[in-house]
């Protein structure tokens, strides 16, 4: 098993933690079923700074030796799992992953991975060991479809960089808003005009990985 984390290195400042609600770029983590259901051990965690915004991306690795990077933007939506256990059925044919309509109960008692024990200003301590159990999957309010992760829409970024100036960041109806948009009406400089609906990159198939999740830890405790 890999060295545990100096506890100095887990411990990040307040004022990093009010940072990460901002956009963060997408990190090299990719869901997969295989990944869950196994507790981790932290091996690193790195302060980083995306164009003056503060952040840090969290390393771990399960018994069987799998390394996950799991940045702060993940952490922060992530959940911790309550005293109830899931009872829904999972999606398709993974063990550990299951909709969101389908999660009510584990959902209902878990609470945010960066509130379980923190108070306003205090520092945020990753655990030297966690569990990751589930995820669930965001569902379209549209098709009651697993919600594609939007930065995998064509044009997506653009939008986002757009609204940034403004320290703002679009929801998905923002986005379908902006793409109806003609030149006159104020279409955001780069977007393509042929596009006037979400439209997925080509090479998207469709995997859990690129649907909108949410994890869901077990033994998340200092």
């Amino acid at each position: 098993m890999s060295k545990v984390a100096d506890i100095s290195k887990r411990r990040i400042s307040a004022e990093i933690m009010a940072e990460v609600v901002k956009f963060l770029p997408r990190d090299g983590f990719k869901l997969s079923d295989d990944m869950l259901n196994k507790t981790y051990t932290v091996t690193d965690v790195n302060e980083v700074d995306f164009n003056g915004t503060k952040s840090f991306v969290v390393t771990a690795e399960s018994e069987e030796g799998t390394i996950i990077n799991l940045s702060a933007a993940i952490l922060k939506k992530a959940r911790v799992l309550g005293t109830a256990d899931a009872t829904g059925s999972m999606y398709k044919d993974n063990k550990n992953i299951l909709v969101r309509s389908d999660a009510d109960a584990i959902w209902n008692s878990s609470v945010y991975a960066h509130t379980a024990g923190m108070k306003k200003d205090e520092d945020f301590v990753i655990p030297e060991q966690f569990k990751l159990r589930y995820a669930v999957l965001h569902e379209d309010q549209e098709t009651n479809e697993p919600a594609l992760n939007p930065f995998l829409y064509k044009g997506f970024r653009k939008v986002v960089t757009e609204y940034q100036k403004n320290d703002e960041f679009p929801t998905i109806d923002d986005f379908k808003e902006e793409l109806l948009k003609t030149v006159a009406d104020g279409r955001i400089p780069g977007l393509h005009p042929a596009i006037t609906v979400p439209t997925p990159q080509s090479w998207v198939k469709g995997d859990v990985s690129d649907y909108r999740h949410t994890l869901i830890l077990e033994d998340f405790e200092n």
